[in-house]
């Protein structure tokens, strides 16, 4: 026998179970890909707050508003939103404004600012800038590629 082997050792130095012990019980491995240790909401809490959220997406809502409704402090509620969604609640509340303005790019003709302000953006260069962040591309790039051969029509002013 060599240094630092076991003859029937369960877990290796390094901590690591051995393979053939996991297929000997039959257990895997229960973790999903994220599943952090910590608060998590209750299902009727995650569905509020998700609800809430998106009947809001163009006005401005406080974090501390949701945890009330959920009957939670508020750095109890953030922790438990990213343990069970995966992301806090104002990246995910941001990523639902960029689908809305993605759905409002592809489906209609209004103005860059319009949809902006729309989405609940502060103005067009605020939401332009998130957008890019978000999605890799501005806002009229990425409306010029959901529009495909189809022509965009220029927006005539009214004087």
């Amino acid at each position: 026998m060599k240094a630092g082997e076991y003859p029937n050792a369960r877990v290796s130095r390094r901590g690591e179970c051995a393979p053939s012990l996991l297929a000997q019980t039959g257990r895997r491995e229960r973790r999903t890909a994220y599943s952090p240790a910590g608060p998590r909401l209750a299902s009727w809490q995650e569905r509020l707050a998700k609800e809430t959220m998106s009947a809001k997406l163009g006005e401005t809502i406080a974090i501390s508003d949701l945890a009330r409704a959920c009957r939670l402090s508020m750095s109890y509620f953030v922790r438990a939103f990213t343990n069970t969604v995966g992301i806090a609640p104002y990246t995910w509340f941001i990523g639902q404004r960029i689908v809305l303005a993605k759905d409002l790019l592809a489906q209609s003709h209004y103005p860059l600012a319009e949809i902006a302000l729309e989405c609940g953006f502060v103005d067009q260069s605020h939401f332009t800038n998130t957008f890019v962040r978000r999605v890799g591309t501005t806002p009229l790039q990425w409306r010029r590629a959901a529009w495909g051969d189809r022509s965009l029509p220029r927006c005539t002013r009214s004087k």
